[in-house]
C-alpha cells in the first residue's frame, strides 16, 4: 500500500532496518550474549517488529494519502480484497505443502544424503523466489494505476520489460547452478564426500526450473494488477499445489528413482509458464478488444 502511495524508498528502508538488526540481532545476541536459539529467535522477531512500527508510522504522517474510510458496499468490497489477495496467500500455503511432500518424497527415494543436498537448494530456490516476487511487487502499482486510467499502451510495455527482467534472472540463476553445483554447497556447509558426489545431478537438474520459475512468480503479481485474479489464483493453484504433487508421486515412479523427484519441479515450472504465456496472450487480445468497445462508445 505503501509503495502505492508513492513511497517505494520507505518500504525499502523499512526493510532494509529490520533485515540489518535480524542479521546483527543473530550475531550479537547468539554469540557475545550467549542466548542461544532464543538469541536467534528474539534477533528474527525483533526485525519483524522494527518493519511494522516503521510502516505503520508511515500511515500518521502528513505526506501520506492513504486514509481510512468505509466503502460503499463493505460486503463487496471485503469479497474483493479478499478474491484479490487469494493467489498470494495460496502462493505461500501451498509452499509449505510442498515442502513437507519433497522432503517425504526425498526420504523415500534418496534418503539424508539427497535431503541434505536438498536443504541448500531449498535456501536458493528461497531467495530467488523472493527476487522474482520482488519484480512482481514492483509492477503492482504501476500496472494497477495505468490500467485503472485506461493506459493499457504502458502496461504492455511494462510488461515486456518486466517479463524480460525475470527471464534474463532466471538464465543467469540456472546458469550459476549449471556452473558451479560444488561451489554452491560448499557456501552452505561443510560437505562430506558422500555429499559432493550427489551434488552436481541434484543441483544442475533442479536449478533448470530457475528459467521458469521466473515466469509462475511474475504472472501472480500481473494478472493481480490488471484484475484478472481468478487467473492468478488458478495459476498459483496449479503450480503450488495441482501438477507438482501430481509429478512427485508419478515420476520418481516411472524414472525409477530419485531423479524423477528433481526433474518434478522442473517440468511443473515449465508446464505452468507455458499456460501463463498462453494466458498472457489471451488476456492481451482481451484488453485490446475492451479498449477499443470503450473508445467506440466514447466517440
Amino acid at each position: 500500500m505503501i509503495r502505492c502511495d508513492g513511497a517505494p524508498n520507505y518500504v525499502m528502508a523499512a526493510v532494509a532496518a529490520g533485515g540489518i538488526f535480524n542479521v546483527f540481532g543473530d550475531w550479537f545476541l547468539v554469540f557475545p550474549m550467549d542466548m542461544g536459539m532464543a538469541g536467534a529467535a528474539i534477533a528474527t522477531m525483533g526485525g519483524t517488529i522494527i518493519q511494522l512500527v516503521m510502516m505503520i508510522f508511515y500511515l500518521f504522517q502528513k505526506r501520506c494519502q492513504m486514509k481510512l474510510v468505509r466503502p460503499f458496499c463493505f460486503t463487496s468490497a471485503i469479497v474483493k480484497t479478499l478474491s484479490t489477495g487469494f493467489s498470494a496467500s495460496v502462493l505461500e500455503l501451498a509452499f509449505i505443502v510442498l515442502t513437507c511432500i519433497l522432503n517425504n518424497q526425498i526420504m523415500r527415494y534418496g534418503g539424508e544424503i539427497a535431503l541434505s543436498v536438498f536443504g541448500v537448494v531449498l535456501s536458493c530456490s528461497g531467495m530467488f523466489q523472493h527476487i522474482y516476487t520482488g519484480v512482481g511487487q514492483a509492477i503492482q502499482p504501476i500496472a494497477a494505476s495505468n490500467y485503472g486510467a485506461g493506459q493499457f499502451s504502458r502496461i504492455f510495455e511494462l510488461r515486456k520489460i518486466s517479463l524480460t527482467t525475470v527471464i534474463g534472472m532466471g538464465i543467469f540463476f540456472t546458469l550459476i547452478g549449471e556452473l558451479f553445483p560444488i561451489q554452491i554447497i560448499q557456501f552452505f556447509m561443510d560437505a562430506t564426500p558422500e555429499i559432493l558426489v550427489a551434488t552436481p545431478d541434484i543441483v544442475r537438474i533442479y536449478f533448470i526450473s530457475f528459467l521458469f520459475m521466473g515466469i509462475d512468480i511474475w504472472a501472480t503479481s500481473y494478472f493481480q494488477a490488471i484484475m484478472r485474479t481468478l487467473t492468478s489464483s488458478i495459476l498459483t493453484i496449479l503450480r503450488g499445489l495441482v501438477i507438482n504433487s501430481i509429478l512427485l508421486y508419478v515420476l520418481p515412479v516411472l524414472m525409477g528413482g530419485i531423479e524423477g523427484v528433481w526433474w518434478a519441479m522442473v517440468f511443473t515450472e515449465m508446464i505452468v509458464a507455458v499456460i501463463t504465456l498462453l494466458c498472457v496472450w489471451t488476456t492481451h487480445h482481451q484488453i485490446v478488444k475492451e479498449h477499443k468497445l470503450f473508445k467506440e462508445e466514447v466517440s
